[in-house]
């Protein structure tokens, strides 16, 4: 009787405990109510959410440069140079490179007169060197413009050889010694289609990535900058778009290297064997650059730079060498007014590496090694487009990740998803703002041809 009694009270003392336990939440077959707060819930962000998201994002600057400047007479006056610079502002363009202004006094001073009254930042060219005596030459243009509030560097050198190396580091040292600190004082790369000659380089398994090491172990840029472009009068682009996406991938892979940001070209116009992209070509070109994760480039070109033949044909820009606007300047700022809208959220992270989903196989192959990712921040993507995608793969330095997906066909709409290892919250930025948001273990998203939007997670 007594062990009945002494069983009894126990099992009465096992409920009370589990009932108590079950009563605060402490059950161990169910999570905590702390653990299941911390847990995302699948939703969809209404409109109204979406806009106040957007709103409270201050826009980072996507500098948007042209190569060739508008062609005006040192005789013109002010009020030329500043209509023809307001053209170039509603282009969506923010940065020029000078073209043969610094040979002028006035030219010059009437060009930086335009550009600080349309908000334009200025990158000045110098002259191209061969001795020290140049360099002094460039040095007085320094010293005369350094002090113009909307200069903010100098392009030494385009398409340095092997062989310049050490007299543009002589130039870089002098030019640091008398430039504001904040300057950028920078080269622009070959291209990976130059021969090993014009690299100036030999016997090397990889002579490209040779040829940026090389520069970097003897000398400085502020910048990693290169152009390529891809778009040829034969239509022949798909094996030169794999060729770009490899010499992008060299770019970005010394620039990570160095610590550096990179910067490149978008093709805008056409000369000896090339032509003017169209709006899908433009689009996709534009946002390949930036999947990268490079921080800036230019148009090339924005004016038609000489009034006739030359000896690789006739040079078209986005602008005739008179002033005409031609099709292609709409087509840019078309391009550029979407890109806005994306508020520059993914300048504000660092280029991982790269996913890629049904990509032709030149395009594949063009991916180096460090960069071929299957699966980042628990995501994968997924298509049934023929062209495929490619996703730039992004990490900020407090840990949260974004993706860049790239439609890859130039000419058709697409559509694409994105699997999640677990339901994540996210936000889809796109040429209209915040276009979807919310907590999701799939993305499904619609693309326009040559599109990308970026997608933070977290």
């Amino acid at each position: 009787m007594m062990i009945k009694r002494i069983s009894l009270i126990v099992l009465c003392a096992a409920l009370c405990f589990s009932f108590a336990a079950c009563k605060n939440g402490t059950s161990q077959t169910e999570p905590s109510s702390t653990d299941s707060d911390t847990m995302p819930k699948a939703y969809k962000a209404t409109q109204e959410e979406m806009e106040e998201a957007e709103a409270a994002v201050t826009a980072t600057e996507l500098l948007r440069g042209i190569w060739v400047t508008p062609r005006l007479d040192y005789r013109q006056p002010q009020e030329d140079y500043d209509a023809e610079y307001k053209k170039v502002k509603e282009a969506g363009v923010n940065m020029i490179t000078t073209h043969g202004e610094t040979a002028s006094k006035k030219m010059m001073e009437k060009t930086l007169n335009a550009c600080e009254k349309n908000g334009i930042k200025v990158m000045i060219s110098l002259n191209r060197i061969s001795s020290e005596i140049d360099i002094k030459a460039n040095l007085r243009i320094v010293e005369n413009y350094d002090s113009s509030p909307c200069v903010i560097g100098y392009n030494m050198y385009d398409e340095p050889n092997t062989a310049s190396f050490e007299l543009i580091e002589k130039q870089y040292q002098k030019i640091r010694e008398i430039c504001s600190p904040d300057k950028t004082v920078m080269v622009n790369f070959l291209p990976n289609y130059a021969s090993d000659a014009q690299l100036g380089v030999s016997g090397e398994e990889n002579p490209y990535r040779a040829y940026l090491e090389n520069y970097y172990n003897v000398s400085h840029s502020d910048v990693v900058s290169f152009d390529f472009y891809p778009y040829r009068a034969d239509h022949s682009d798909e094996k030169l778009i794999g060729r770009c996406i490899a010499n992008m991938c060299e770019i970005a892979k010394v620039a990570q290297d160095n610590n550096l940001p990179a910067w490149g070209f978008v093709q805008s116009g056409e000369w000896s064997g090339t032509r003017t992209p169209d709006l899908g070509e433009l689009r996709f070109i534009s946002h390949l650059h930036l999947l990268f994760g490079l921080k800036s480039f230019s148009y090339f070109l924005y004016v038609t730079p000489i009034d006739g033949e030359t000896e690789e044909g006739y040079f078209l820009g986005m602008v005739e060498y008179d002033g005409t606007i031609r099709d292609t300047y709409y087509l840019v700022q078309q391009t550029a007014k979407e890109l806005d809208g994306m508020k520059g959220v993914y300048l504000n992270y660092n280029f991982k590496g790269l996913m890629q989903n049904k990509v032709n196989a030149d395009w594949e192959e063009s991916i180096i090694d460090e960069y071929k990712l299957n699966k980042f921040g628990g995501a994968e993507i997924s298509t049934s487009s023929e062209k495929g995608f490619i996703c730039g793969c992004f990490e900020k330095e407090t840990g949260e990740k974004g993706l860049y997906l790239l439609n890859c066909d130039s000419y058709n709409s697409s559509k694409a998803s994105l699997k999640l290892d677990k339901i994540t919250n996210y936000k889809l930025w796109g040429a209209n703002g915040i276009e979807q948001m919310g907590a999701a273990k799939e993305i499904s998203m619609d693309f326009i041809a040559g599109e990308g939007k970026f997608i933070e997670l977290g």
